[in-house]
């Protein structure tokens, strides 16, 4: 306001200006109250026919007018603040109109003329504002209502339609529809007189107009065409055309003193005296239009034609004047190659259902495009007639593309819109015709974005994920097509009939792999929802290594795709193989590491390459897998699921002795896709796969060394009998024993051990051990590398932690390799022996030692010697010392040491770290007692202050812990440690507060910090804040120096921050004083609304160190 008083205006212009919009507003008011009252009073179909015809010729019109990028075509425009009261009148009653329309639809004859008037007024784009009108009009019920009233084949429509169209009852068997091509430009044209105008009859616009001259005066004008010659004159080798009709424009409305009255059509069929008169017609002195002419295809014209007899066609003119004027002239026809297309014309009743269909449907596009955005709206811009908009009074002059119509996001879409559109098209119990019209679209749209996609998945293989741009923006328009397919499959027969599109399934089987982390969401929660109607045979089918016979069920192998998807997100660990024999160190792989650059063309494991790095997304896969496994998504397909993981599992039962190799094995697909089945295993799997092992070996000869009729023997020698593995290594230590002969059984070699700890599924053979953990998405691949039975290299010892070989005097002694690790391990493990004769695996000191690892011992544990540690996942827990939690979980003692020593993550006092990794319980063991003691102290010492905080807030009694089923109900420990956030002085090392957590959280944490720069306001105090004489310096605080929070970080000697303006404080210590905000004042130097200090305390301004002196006391005065 103040800027319009200080600029100079000519007031009397713009008064006038708003008295005339004014005027023309409630001259628009009016005509829309009028035509509303119409449509209420008549009651004929013709009258509501013209009341329609109208409106909607108005508004075109006024399209039209608006020139080239004119008007936005919405139901109001709210961009003129000084006529918001009549605009909104005019919003008013147009809305009013439109709800009348929308009312008489359902009542006019179907696909009559009336109807499709009807549906045209609705040919509107409209804006968020509008969604509230549009939800409460039931337009949207209306036109589907419409469409599923399609008539059934062979069906005859109601009497009303017929009735309604007597006029046009016309036989429609009998006509042909033929697609004509323009000739005149294949024909030689001569006028009587002024030729040099001759091209004016063919230039396509009836604005020109070739005139008679006084060379014809007073004499018949005519126009003649030669079909022997070309447009130049000159004389065609083989005529190549098939004339059918002949068009002269005449308009006499226009050509007062030119006015032609008679026209006469002959042809030369024989020689130039013999002429066939074809058709003669007089015409009105207001005649304005084309004089149409059929040239008969006779079998004597044919023949003269072929002959070069049939050489042209004289148009005959005369009117009241001397001279005339005709405007075009064109010739239809075909070439003679061509030949004449045609088509054999519908009843007049389905084509008109048809035209009242396509337009419903056109409608729907507008109407939706700010509820679906591109989906539905991509081709709005190409339809041939410009959408309608209101007169210019409810319009505004803007472009009119649909993506500025559009939302950015389906977010931006009013949610009580979408939920009505959704409800309207997807919630049938079945499908209309306009439900199947926007599937078979979105079908289409997905297997062409699918494609697209994964072009650009295969070209970005080879980048790196820094290197790669942002997608996100890409793939609106597929992800939108796959929010459409989940609103269809929400009712059973949308979801029966999504399932058997057997080219969608397997492109959203590509999706999973190729598309953006949003897009694979989408494609899991759809699969979720569509497995039980899919067919087995609709998924894609392939073999994961040329090792699998090929008599296995083609169908067990349609889950591959789901199983890579799964190892592509694990972290592996690789001992044995290739690396140095004489140790057992590792290297961490991943599946991208393996299969790099592109995939080959249609490659039957194309899916192996990529990585997925968003793990959600693998969580939903693996659990999608067990739930289909557990009878939860059919029947069918648990029984699939099973045999898929024990095939993908049991491949490696049948490498070759050249595949067992670890560098080769790694660079299959067999191996991969058994860690991905791990990760999916149960129970009964497990069970399934030892049972016929069980039924294997119920025979097997035992070990003849071990003498207990249990132990197993898998080696034959023939000088000491048959052997265990453990026995086969220590007898065969000895130069003198390592010539004997000796050979694995071949029950052995084909055998495999299946396990599932502590939800980590394990496989053993003779040469492989794998472990995989579908929570942490790690595993453990250990080649073995000899074989039992092989030549002993020439050694004495095995190292009992790594497992080196050597033939050093210390290994043979105590069985400890020289590594500085393994000798670390030695100092702490326990020296005993079992009863059975395995070594302790336990630490020195124990009152009760830790019970035997090995599985053959006891079949209590819930963890063996082979069982990774779930703490640092990188070896087995015979690997190093071990301890037995309380909860009865065992890890090794030196990861629970470091566990316990590195504390929290981050600068906020957490005690998640002294949880059991796999049972959440609080770990307690003698062993580690030095350790929890500091921490039990900090614990308490946090408890107290956050208790005392909370009884001086008035918060102890809150709902959240006195109302019975509340997360923290008579928990108010818990409700204080869920609300307050503590921090660890580095000074004073003692807990202070350090403001809420949802602060902490707000500001999205950061493991990158300065513990030096964590100091209490005790030892912080720059200000000489006034020690509380209750409770001393424990609950000092300061302010922030640049918002009204309590402050965390004291930085450079003299500045305290809290979290985010810690975070940011380079960009906020560069502002000056004069920027900074006045209370109250949020994070990161961001201006509040209202008056009220978030702290309840009067301080200096923003920018000034202050201390708000005792917490406790200052939050008892203020609550």
């Amino acid at each position: 306001v103040i800027s319009f008083v200080t600029q100079r205006h000519d007031l009397k212009s713009l008064h006038l200006t708003l008295q005339m919009t004014l005027r023309r507003a409630a001259l628009r008011v009016y005509v829309l109250q009028a035509l509303t009252w119409l449509l209420r009073t008549v009651v004929s179909d013709s009258n509501i026919h013209n009341i329609l015809w109208y409106f909607v010729s108005a508004l075109t019109e006024a399209t039209k007018s608006g020139g080239e990028g004119g008007g936005r075509s919405k139901l109001h425009d709210e961009s003129n603040e000084d006529e918001y009261e009549v605009n909104h009148r005019i919003c008013g009653t147009f809305h009013g109109f439109l709800q009348t329309v929308s009312d008489i639809m359902m009542h006019l004859p179907a696909n009559s003329p009336v109807q499709l008037m009807a549906i045209r007024c609705w040919s509107l784009r409209v804006l968020p504002s509008d969604h509230q009108f549009l939800h409460q009009s039931q337009v949207f019920s209306h036109i589907s209502q419409i469409l599923s009233r399609k008539i059934k084949p062979g069906q005859s429509p109601p009497d009303e339609v017929l009735s309604c169209f007597k006029y046009l009852s016309v036989e429609n068997t009998m006509c042909n529809v033929s697609s004509l091509r323009d000739l005149t430009s294949y024909v030689h044209i001569k006028t009587s007189s002024h030729p040099s105008i001759a091209n004016s009859l063919t230039d396509k616009s009836t604005e020109t107009f070739w005139e008679s001259g006084d060379e014809d005066k007073n004499k018949v004008k005519s126009i003649t065409l030669n079909f022997v010659c070309d447009k130049d004159g000159k004389k065609k080798e083989i005529p190549d055309i098939l004339p059918q009709s002949l068009y002269v424009h005449i308009d006499n409305t226009r050509d007062i003193q030119k006015k032609v009255t008679s026209v006469s059509f002959s042809s030369e069929i024989f020689d130039e005296d013999k002429k066939s008169k074809l058709l003669s017609r007089d015409l009105s002195s207001q005649y304005a239009g084309w004089v149409h002419c059929p040239i008969p295809l006779h079998t004597n014209f044919l023949l003269a034609l072929n002959n070069n007899l049939c050489q042209v066609i004289q148009v005959e003119l005369r009117g009241p004047d001397n001279g005339l004027r005709v405007r075009q002239i064109k010739l239809l026809g075909s070439l003679v190659n061509d030949g004449v297309v045609s088509v054999k014309q519908q009843p007049s009743n389905t084509v008109r259902a048809h035209t009242c269909e396509a337009e419903l449907l056109k409608v729907f596009k507008l109407l939706t495009a700010e509820v679906f955005g591109q989906l539905l709206s991509e081709n709005i811009g190409k339809t041939e007639s410009p959408p309608v908009t209101p007169v210019d009074g409810v319009e505004g002059v803007g472009s009119s593309k649909v993506g500025e119509l559009t939302p950015a996001s389906p977010r931006d879409v009013d949610p009580n819109l979408r939920e009505h559109m959704v409800g309207i098209l997807f919630s049938r119990s079945k499908l209309t015709s306009l439900q199947k019209k926007v599937f078979e679209h979105t079908v289409h749209a997905i297997h062409t974005e699918t494609a697209h996609i994964r072009k650009v998945w295969e070209s970005n293989l080879h980048i790196s994920p820094q290197c790669l741009k942002s997608v996100e923006e890409s793939d609106t328009y597929c992800f939108e097509l796959l929010s459409m397919i989940l609103a269809l499959s929400g009712s059973d027969v949308g979801c029966h009939y999504v399932a058997h599109q057997s080219l969608l399934v397997q492109d959203i089987v590509s999706l999973l792999h190729t598309g953006t982390p949003r897009i694979q969401r989408q494609v899991t929660l759809l699969l979720r929802r569509i497995l039980s109607e899919i067919k087995l045979n609709f998924l894609p089918q392939s073999s994961s290594s040329s090792s699998i016979c090929s008599q296995e069920s083609s169908t067990i192998r349609v889950l591959d795709p789901f199983f890579a998807c799964i190892a592509k997100s694990l972290q592996v660990q690789v001992k044995g193989g290739t690396i140095d024999s004489s140790t057992r160190r590792s290297r961490s792989i991943d599946l991208k590491t393996i299969f790099t650059g592109r995939p080959e063309n249609e490659s039957p494991t194309w899916w192996m390459y990529g990585s997925m790095p968003d793990k959600s997304i693998v969580e939903a896969v693996i659990k999608l897998l067990k739930d289909m496994s557990a009878n939860q998504i059919g029947v069918a397909w648990s029984s699939v699921t099973k045999c898929a993981v024990s095939e993908a599992i049991l491949p490696l039962t049948r490498l070759t002795e050249v595949e067992r190799q670890s560098d080769h094995c790694l660079s299959t697909a067999t191996l991969w896709q058994a860690l991905g089945a791990l990760c999916v295993l149960d129970c009964d799997h497990v069970d399934k796969l030892s049972s016929a092992r069980s039924n294997q070996t119920k025979n097997r000869l035992t070990c003849t060394n071990h003498d207990d009729g249990v132990t197993p023997a898998i080696v034959q020698c023939n000088d000491c009998g048959n052997l265990c593995s453990e026995c086969d290594r220590y007898l065969h230590l000895h130069r003198r024993t390592q010539a004997h002969q000796r050979q694995v059984f071949k029950e052995e070699e084909e055998s495999i051990r299946v396990d599932l700890h502590e939800g980590c599924g394990r496989i053993k053979l003779f040469w492989l051990m794998a472990l995989a953990d579908s929570h942490t998405l790690k595993a453990i691949v250990e080649f073995k590398g000899r074989t039992p039975g092989q030549r002993q290299p020439t050694s004495t010892g095995i190292c009992r932690f790594c497992g080196s070989t050597s033939d050093t005097g210390q290994i043979a002694i105590n069985n400890v390799c020289s590594e500085e690790s393994c000798q670390a391990h030695s100092a702490m493990a326990c020296t005993k022996t079992h009863g059975c004769g395995h070594m302790c695996g336990g630490v020195r000191e124990e009152e009760r030692c830790l019970p035997c690892l090995h599985s053959s011992c006891s079949s209590l544990l819930k963890q063996d010697a082979d069982d990774m540690c779930m703490v640092c996942f990188t070896d087995e827990l015979s690997a190093a010392p071990a301890i037995q939690l309380n909860c009865g979980h065992i890890f090794h003692y030196h990861c629970c040491e470091m566990q316990l020593k590195k504390q929290w993550a981050g600068p906020r006092i957490t005690f998640g770290f002294m949880l059991c990794s796999i049972c959440k319980c609080e770990i307690n063991h003698p062993s580690l007692e030095k350790y929890l003691l500091k921490i039990h102290d900090l614990m308490s010492q946090v408890k107290r202050k956050a208790l005392q905080r909370l009884e001086y807030e008035g918060l102890n009694e809150c709902e959240s812990i006195t109302l019975a089923g509340g997360r923290f109900y008579q928990n108010p420990t818990g409700f204080a440690l869920n609300k307050y956030a503590y921090y660890m002085c580095y000074k004073c090392n003692k807990a202070y507060y350090g403001g809420e957590v949802r602060c902490d959280a707000e500001a999205g944490g950061n493991d990158l910090f300065d513990p030096k720069e964590l100091i209490c306001g005790a030892c912080s105090d720059v200000a000489c804040a006034q020690i509380c004489p209750k409770h001393g310096t424990d609950f000092l605080e300061y302010k922030c120096r640049y918002c009204c929070s309590v402050a965390v970080y004291f930085c450079f000697g003299t500045t305290h921050f809290c979290q985010p303006c810690h975070d940011d404080f380079q960009r906020i210590t560069a502002l000056q004083k004069s920027a900074l905000p006045h209370c109250p004042a949020g994070h990161k130097a961001r201006q509040l609304e209202g008056k009220d200090c978030p702290l309840h305390v009067e301080h200096p301004p923003t920018g000034e160190e202050f201390a708000l002196g005792c917490g406790v006391c200052r939050n008892a005065h203020t609550f």
